[in-house]
């Protein structure tokens, strides 16, 4: 078979060749050269562009690329133009999927779900759907119907784990999550389910091995960049941390978690702007988050707000009992007015299950966190 560099120069040569064309623009999405095939696709001819099977190349390649919408609009087009394939209903409902049109993404992909047997492409897709939509039992049942079909599916048995990680199912969730990487190392849901279970574990090594792999394969995949970012953030390395969890909040803007672990970081970067900022966007998505108040509480017991803050621990307390940032804000206020001891006595059960201030005196540590936060 002719290597990409052979195929590119032939096609070179002959640019109206729709079978080359396609052939060169699977090799390089098989290869994950999304970005040099869009390049191919522009120097392409009108006439040989406007193929359907080049366009359908050219989708997929906007959809790997991220460009949901615009990958939605050619698949459109094909549909409209008569050309009918369960492959083009997937990756349309894939496309609404990735803007989080999940309702739009169900409907369109019905048609993929009626061949006999379905796409497997398919099942995986609606399993996604249900466990984004919450419908974690109707997932787990739909993705349990495809791995007795192809027993060996590690793509299904991803989905698997990951679903049984958010059912509190932790210990078949990650027997489940080694099998599909020992089919499939590069394995999305199988990756974030495996580092997950290290990052709450505190085995902050393997938490960054997994998840860095998962997202440099997965650029797009939010919960891996975040779960990257999450991993640097409990090991102290909160430069990279925050540079993650920026892009991680970008990919999934409605995750009021990762806009709490990005405050956090910028907290401790002496960015109080940046977190207010983040605060913000956590209290749009839900006003009765408890930790959301007990962070206000943070930012106003630096600045000297005592009022205001002494107000949201109050109701971040109301809402949360065991929420952390009250505990902060309010150790923060302790320190301030002078009681020292009774601070470090606040913020000691923190303290000791912190990895990286285990050791610590609880008074020192609750200095140099204020001290990192005001840059004092």
């Amino acid at each position: 078979m002719p290597g990409l560099d052979q195929l590119e120069a032939f096609l070179r040569k002959d640019p109206t060749n729709t079978v080359l064309a396609a052939d060169l623009l699977g090799q390089l999405l098989a290869a994950g050269h999304t970005e040099h095939a869009l390049e191919v696709i522009g120097d392409l001819p009108p006439a040989t562009r406007a193929d359907h099977g080049v366009l359908f190349l050219e989708a997929r390649t906007l959809l790997q690329s991220g460009r949901a919408a615009a990958a939605a609009g050619v698949l459109r087009s094909l549909l409209a133009l008569g050309t009918d394939a369960p492959a083009i209903h997937h990756d349309l409902a894939y496309a609404e999927f990735a803007q989080g049109h999940f309702d739009i993404a169900a409907e369109a992909l019905q048609p993929a779900l009626q061949t006999d047997p379905p796409l497997p492409q398919a099942q995986h897709l609606q399993a996604r759907l249900l466990h984004w939509q919450g419908r974690l039992d109707e997932a787990l049942a739909g993705i349990d119907v495809a791995l007795a079909q192809r027993p060996g599916d590690a793509e299904a048995c991803g989905i698997r784990a990951l679903v049984l990680l958010d059912l509190d199912r932790f210990e078949e969730a990650g027997q489940t999550a080694l099998a599909a990487l020992s089919h499939d190392p590069t394995q999305l849901e199988a990756g974030i389910t495996a580092g997950t279970l290290a990052l709450w574990s505190q085995r902050v090594d393997e938490a960054i091995a997994v998840f860095g792999a998962t997202a440099k394969r997965h650029p797009q995949a939010g919960r891996a960049v975040a779960g990257l970012g999450q991993s640097y953030m409990l090991g102290g390395n909160i430069p990279e941390a925050c540079r993650l969890l920026e892009g991680a909040v970008v990919r999934m803007p409605s995750h009021i978690g990762t806009w709490h672990a990005l405050a956090w970081c910028q907290l401790l970067l002496g960015n109080l702007a940046g977190a207010q900022a983040s605060y913000e966007k956590a209290f749009a998505l839900d006003r009765g988050f408890g930790e959301t108040h007990g962070g206000f509480a943070v930012l106003h017991a630096l600045r000297g707000e005592v009022a205001e803050a002494e107000a949201a621990i109050v109701r971040a307390r109301r809402l949360d009992p065991t929420g952390r940032s009250a505990v902060y804000a309010q150790a923060l206020l302790l320190l301030a007015d002078g009681r020292d001891a009774d601070a470090a006595a606040l913020v000691a059960p923190i303290v000791t299950q912190t990895p990286a201030a285990q050791e610590t005196d609880p008074l020192e540590f609750l200095r140099r966190l204020r001290a990192q936060m005001t840059g004092a």
